[in-house]
């Protein structure tokens, strides 16, 4: 038995018995304890997973990465078709949008976060699941990742008197994943052209991270020539010159 010392005066208690050493040769601790402790590892390396991918959705789904993603507008074009009229895809046309996660793993670091989640991926796809709370995206009742509003994506529109089967085939080599556009048309030239201007003076938050996006676009296109109107290397536009 162990025995304890009380001093009412200091308010202390200490012990008068020297405390047992156990043994070093304890023994092993219960099966259910090595298996609780990984339950939690796994809960925890699910978590930090689940939380990546919603970042991931919430940024390769914002309009402008949407916009300028070849997988994102292949996928699109696969799922609702091309636009019936010249001009970006209608909202009517962009509520039947839907996809999979299994869809979506395409994009890299996506398929990575896929692949790190410790449970079933249909179980964060449901109404009330893990993914509910995202920005562009909402799980539907058929676990499918639909759009919360329709976003402006345009489109490619061919040229007065141009071949269809040529449009089709350019269109494709333009927007689809780099896997799956095959060759360009004998004597394709690319031409990429944007106003910079408005975008370059707003110095705001969203405007620097709208530079950012700007340049990464920039670095990523595969097009033979870049048109940028109103760049200022010297002033505004040092960040994206640089």
């Amino acid at each position: 038995p162990r025995t304890l010392a009380v001093d009412a005066r200091r308010y202390t208690i200490r012990r008068t018995t020297p405390c047992k050493v156990e043994s070093a040769n304890r023994a092993s601790p219960p099966s259910g304890a090595a298996g609780g402790s990984r339950e939690v590892e796994t809960s925890v390396g699910g978590a930090r997973a689940c939380g990546q991918l919603r970042q991931l959705l919430d940024y390769y789904f914002e309009p402008f990465t949407f916009q300028h993603n070849r997988y994102l507008l292949d996928l699109l074009d696969k799922h609702v078709g091309s636009p019936k009229e010249h001009g970006p895809w209608v909202a009517a046309e962009l509520r039947r949008f839907s996809c999979t996660i299994d869809d979506l793993a395409g994009l890299r670091r996506i398929g990575q976060a896929v692949a790190k989640l410790k449970y079933h991926k249909k179980e964060i796809c449901k109404p009330d699941g893990e993914l509910c709370h995202l920005k562009h995206l909402y799980p539907s009742a058929d676990e499918r990742l639909r759009l919360r509003k329709p976003i402006e994506v345009r489109n490619f529109v061919p040229a007065a008197g141009a071949n269809p089967d040529d449009v089709s085939t350019a269109r494709r080599f333009l927007a689809a994943s780099r896997e799956q556009r095959g060759r360009a048309l004998p004597g394709t030239v690319s031409v990429v052209s944007y106003a910079l201007t408005g975008p370059l003076n707003d110095h705001s938050p969203q405007g620097q991270q709208r530079h950012a996006c700007l340049k990464r676009q920039l670095l990523l296109h595969r097009t033979d020539i870049v048109s940028l109107q109103g760049l200022d290397p010297e002033h505004d536009g040092a960040s994206i010159a640089a």
